[in-house]
């Protein structure tokens, strides 16, 4: 797998099929993002790479459930061609939104499918969302497929409800929003 620790080293000369998320824990609902960014890849054949984004605040990139060299492994184990940083500088934090799919996403990462959940926001102010992207992406030369979210005992599996199952001692329940033994390495 390539990895681009920041996105201006860039050079994909690929199509790409690119997942957008923190990914900071790999956790069930991060899983099911990844398996159709893949399938996606795989439909469309020759060509293609699938592409994780990993976007993250500055100075956030070791405070995830997964350190980076885990991360990284586990995202080459589950399909994923290529991961991209992306810290959430000033410039990214006040791009608009519409600038942002298109001068990073289209043009600098030759997306062409984007999978993403339905809590997505992003672009100065998080005027990015799900509803922006299916009115912007024909024009823009992209398809879009949005995930339902993963969900566990009613209730949507995401990173900081698996921190607080791990900081109140339901370590069974974390491991099973994880999808296996919680990583440390």
């Amino acid at each position: 797998m390539r990895f681009f620790s920041d996105i201006e080293q860039v050079d994909i000369s690929e199509n790409t099929v690119l997942a957008l998320g923190k990914f900071d824990g790999l956790h069930l609902g991060h899983r099911r993002l990844i398996a159709a960014m893949v399938s996606e890849k795989e439909k469309r054949g020759a060509g293609y790479i699938t592409c994780a984004l990993l976007v993250c605040p500055p100075g956030s990139e070791s405070d995830g459930l997964i350190s980076e060299e885990g991360r990284l492994a586990l995202l080459e184990r589950l399909g994923v061609d290529c991961a991209v940083r992306l810290v959430l500088d000033e410039k990214y934090v006040n791009m608009p939104a519409e600038a942002f799919l298109r001068d990073v996403l289209v043009e600098k990462l030759h997306m062409k499918v984007l999978v993403a959940g339905p809590d997505l926001s992003f672009g100065r102010g998080g005027e990015g969302n799900a509803a922006l992207i299916e009115k912007l992406s024909p024009g823009l030369g992209f398809e879009f497929r949005m995930i339902e979210k993963e969900t566990f005992r009613g209730e949507d599996i995401s990173s900081s409800r698996i921190r607080q199952c791990l900081q109140s001692g339901k370590t069974a329940e974390a491991e099973v929003m994880l999808g296996e033994k919680k990583w440390t390495e």
